[in-house]
């Protein structure tokens, strides 16, 4: 019963927070480490493994095409779901793509297909925002 009351009193208060990595492969675990402190200080643990795996997948996407820094966004919409925006400064829109076995890159927008309940992109000034949101029923 506690869980259920403190996911109303997050879906009222609707929190978000934002911070910038560089543009290196340091930018993965620490946005990983990011997002965990953002769902356990507003009481959504259940999420932190999908949570991670998104912002993991986002995050190499922005850092392999951004030039300079990537920022994290996290927050609750008001249509309960927990939302990762990754920010780059590239302005080329993310595309699904076909993978061979052996490929190295092309899987990581299959994986945010099937772990987010709603994924998309949209450009920005100066570059892109690439989002995914899980909903938050897990949590109950």
């Amino acid at each position: 019963m506690a869980d259920t009351a403190a996911n109303h009193r997050v879906l009222k208060a609707r929190p978000s927070c934002a911070t910038a990595f560089q543009a290196t492969e340091n930018a993965v675990p620490a946005a990983r480490a990011y997002v965990t402190a953002a769902l356990a200080a507003w009481g959504l643990t259940p999420l932190v493994e999908d949570a991670k795996l998104l912002v993991s997948e986002l995050i190499t996407n922005a850092v392999r095409y951004s030039a300079d820094t990537v920022v994290v966004r996290c927050s609750v919409s008001e249509d309960a779901q927990f939302v990762i925006e990754v920010g780059d400064s590239s302005p080329e829109l993310p595309k699904i793509g076909t993978a061979e076995p052996l490929d190295v890159h092309g899987r990581g927008l299959v994986i945010v297909e099937a772990v987010a309940a709603d994924w998309g992109a949209y450009r920005v000034d100066g570059g892109k925002v690439t989002w995914a949101a899980l909903d938050l029923e897990k949590t109950n």
